[in-house]
């Protein structure tokens, strides 16, 4: 809690905590739910500082301050690449608590703030920004249709909190919060028909079928076209068996690995050579 406030201070965002429990073990464990928020706009859809959201743990491990002249906070890191070059006499450090790190970093950094790349829902994307591929969901059956419904502006009555316009939270500990509809906005009624956009932007993307590498080891080595042994008690799922290496698993994994390459590891060698002068 004090590192994500002491951030969210230092960049200027903010950060709403409320002390809220979770069961763990048959024992209620203590946390916080709250709500971060780069800034607040005023948009009809922003959170209250009553309401709260889930926030959930860090996917990083560690976290880089990199700082631009003139345009702050201008990169985020895509990844610390962790290299092969180990050196025997590294540079001191004046550390007591921890190793002396006798590898190096190479950052890969990548600008964000405006959208680079457009992912498509069914797949495909691209760096132009496409027309919109819009589709029509029915908020009452959840039937998703390509053409626009004749009705869909049509309101009817609220099928998240009934027409309430409330609906209720649970924070735990039995403590249960009204707030307003997320779905009518407290208005008790809604469109029929919600319209989604299928492209998506995104002002960083990773796309890992670019920078795939060639596999070091033959590609059967993972056990062939089949399943080591035969957990089928279907015929459907006997046939899976066969279908490829996106169908079926073999303990928890896929068949075969996939066939364009593996994915590029965050640790690289290089072949280098000795330098007598350094």
């Amino acid at each position: 809690e004090r590192d994500l406030r002491t951030v969210c201070a230092r960049l200027g965002y903010r950060l709403t905590l409320n002390p809220s429990s979770v069961p763990y073990n048959g024992k209620r464990n203590a946390t916080f739910r709250g709500e971060l928020r780069f800034e607040r706009s005023g948009h009809r859809n922003e959170k209250s500082m009553s309401e709260i959201v889930a926030i959930h743990k860090a996917r990083c491990r560690e976290v880089y301050d990199i700082g631009v002249e003139g345009e702050p906070h201008l990169f985020s890191l895509a990844s610390g690449v962790l290299t092969h070059n180990s050196k025997p006499n590294p540079m001191p450090e004046s550390v007591r608590d921890r190793p002396t790190e006798s590898h190096e970093y190479i950052l890969m950094l990548t600008k964000s703030g405006t959208t680079q790349y457009w992912t498509h829902r069914d797949g495909g994307g691209t760096r132009q920004r496409p027309k919109p591929d819009y589709r029509w969901v029915n908020q009452i059956t959840q039937e998703e249709v390509a053409i626009e419904p004749t009705d869909w502006k049509v309101k009817v009555k609220c099928p998240k909190c009934l027409g309430g316009g409330t609906i209720g939270v649970y924070l735990g500990l039995d403590v249960w919060q009204t707030t307003k509809c997320p779905t009518c906005n407290g208005k008790k009624e809604t469109q029929i028909w919600k319209r989604i956009n299928l492209w998506r932007g995104h002002d960083y993307y990773w796309d890992a079928d670019a920078v795939r590498e060639e596999y070091t080891e033959p590609m059967n080595r993972w056990g062939g076209e089949t399943l080591k042994r035969d957990t089928s008690k279907t015929a459907a799922y006997k046939e899976m068996q066969n279908i490829g290496y996106s169908s079926a698993f073999r303990v928890g994994r896929p068949m075969r690995p996939d066939p364009s390459g593996r994915n590029i590891r965050s640790v690289w060698e290089f072949p280098t050579k000795s330098y007598p002068e350094a």
